[in-house]
């Protein structure tokens, strides 16, 4: 009775105790590593973002970076498909968006290479920056922001410079700015930008329909909990057989 009672035990908390995080499961989503628009440069946020079907608690998680300045020791929940605010200092980094988290310490403008750690330590996102920012602009004030959730935080393909100098926070990341180089902007001036003001330019209809075609993430993120849920269904299956088999044998002795 004891080896069937161990046997049912197994079967029933066994997968669920081997669930941990996995990579991905939440990611460094957007970087306000120049500070805000109408505020001081050191008013920094970064945002994280749940890429699960499921709220994740993140006490006892850490952001670190390299050279060992920010180590932002995080905790919380965060919501399914949620999006999560950190700022620096204080709650008026963004009055209009209210801070899920305070931390301490600042971005280095050259660029960091941070890491996002669970809390048995274990590796769930990075993002190489040490060689200076991918994207974001110092002078407008836009942020970084990741093209995909569910890919590659270190892929410099993944990161685009927001098309709003205040980014989106708790927002979907939009299409990126299109970079004009400096002769560009020059010709565009020359021309008759006689204003002064920036030539902004936005994707076109063909790149909106594209864009619209593609799957989104929270049908990839559906798709991938699909085949968590039948690969353990299946392994729960094979324990229980295996129970059964092992009562069997014990009888017919």
């Amino acid at each position: 009775m004891k080896t069937i009672a161990l046997l049912i035990t197994l079967f029933l908390f066994s997968p669920l105790s081997c669930l941990g995080a996995q990579p991905l499961d939440i990611v460094i989503n957007e970087i306000a590593w120049m500070g805000t628009e109408k505020r001081l440069p050191n008013d920094e946020w970064i945002e994280l973002f749940n890429n699960t079907n499921n709220v994740l608690d993140i006490d006892g998680w850490k952001i670190a970076a390299d050279d060992g300045s920010p180590e932002i020791l995080l905790g919380g929940n965060i919501e399914p498909k949620g999006f999560f605010i950190l700022e620096r200092t204080n709650d008026e980094t963004m009055p209009e968006t209210k801070a899920d988290l305070i931390y301490k310490g600042g971005l280095n403008n050259k660029g960091e290479y941070l890491q996002l750690f669970d809390r048995q330590g274990n590796l769930i996102d990075s993002v190489q920056c040490q060689d200076g920012w991918l994207y974001g602009d110092n002078e407008t004030k836009q942020t970084m922001e990741r093209k995909d959730s569910l890919l590659n935080g270190d892929s410099p393909d993944n990161w685009q410079t927001s098309q709003a100098s205040k980014g989106s926070p708790k927002k979907e990341n939009s299409l990126g700015a299109i970079k004009i180089s400096p002769q560009e902007k020059d010709e565009s001036s020359d021309s008759g930008n006689q204003g002064g003001q920036a030539l902004e330019l936005k994707p076109d209809k063909l790149t909106g329909e594209i864009f619209n075609a593609l799957p989104t993430r929270e049908a990839i993120g559906n798709m991938s909990g699909s085949f968590v849920f039948v690969f353990f269904a299946a392994l729960i299956s094979a324990l229980f057989a295996g129970a059964l088999i092992l009562v069997a044998k014990k009888t017919i002795k």
